[in-house]
């Protein structure tokens, strides 16, 4: 037993194989920044893998051994009050289980920030399908919704797109994008602070909690066809969040992915 660091990363591949198997989703499991094995899902079972029970999280497809066939199983034997215990089996070797421990708050942010990175990824790769792609990024207070070309569409008041504009009514967004220009843009492009010591005094795990909850609302507000993505200020160099998330309404969403990556 040993107290680890276990990460991922995603990315879509096409293993055809089989008819109508198509994209699949791979991911790759890094411990200690060291690659041990990647896992691939056919996305038309990816809602069961999010929903799937916590002792059985990933499961290999075969157990010959070759890399290539997915030869690696990984499952999360118990959650205690802090704590998740997985074990790990790496095939290729024919190794026994490895044990590992990581704290519970780590282990979700990591799985937000999974799910985080593939759903953006399937925007990314499926854009003709939306009407709009945004995103909410303050580089001001009043610039603060921008398209995938790069022109402000949008401030504390409204969105507006082609023919359409939509009337945003928080009085928070207004104070939330005040409080970055206050306390963050003007200062170190004032040089009365530099951004090192901007962001040892700014707390930008507090200010990101607040986007989301804002950009949630704000999604609320919006046809289902257009895209928010909520995008870090060029400032924050904290590294506790992720450069940009997208943004969803959807119950289950909010509950384990947006509010458990801050």
């Amino acid at each position: 037993m040993k107290l680890s660091k276990l990460t991922f990363k995603t990315e879509h591949v096409d293993i055809e194989q089989g008819s109508g198997l198509g994209k699949y989703l791979a991911f790759y499991f890094y411990i200690d920044g060291k690659e041990i094995g990647k896992e691939e899902y056919n996305p038309a079972d990816y809602d069961d893998i999010l929903a799937s029970d916590k002792d059985m999280i990933f499961i290999q497809h075969c157990g010959c051994g070759i890399r290539e066939c997915s030869a690696l199983v990984a499952n999360v034997k118990s959650v205690s009050t802090d704590v998740v215990e997985w074990s790990i089996n790496e095939y290729r070797y024919d190794a026994g289980a490895e044990i590992y421990h990581f704290a519970k708050a780590e282990y979700e942010k990591t799985m937000a920030q999974v799910y985080n990175e593939a759903y953006l990824e399937g925007v990314e790769q499926n854009s003709s399908r939306y009407a709009s792609i945004l995103k909410m990024e303050p580089e001001d207070s009043l610039s603060l919704f921008w398209d995938i070309e790069g022109t402000c569409v949008g401030n504390a008041e409204h969105i507006s797109l082609k023919n359409d504009t939509y009337n945003l009514k928080f009085a928070e967004l207004q104070k939330w994008a005040d409080s970055y220009m206050l306390q963050v843009l003007v200062p170190s492009e004032s040089g009365e602070i530099t951004l090192e010591e901007t962001n040892k005094i700014f707390d930008w795990k507090s200010f990101h909690k607040q986007g989301i909850a804002i950009a949630v609302e704000v999604k609320r507000l919006l046809p289902k066809d257009v895209v928010l993505k909520y995008s870090t200020p060029f400032e924050d160099r904290s590294g506790i969040f992720p450069n940009e998330v997208l943004i969803d309404d959807d119950e289950w969403y909010v509950k384990n992915v947006l509010e458990k990556i801050v």
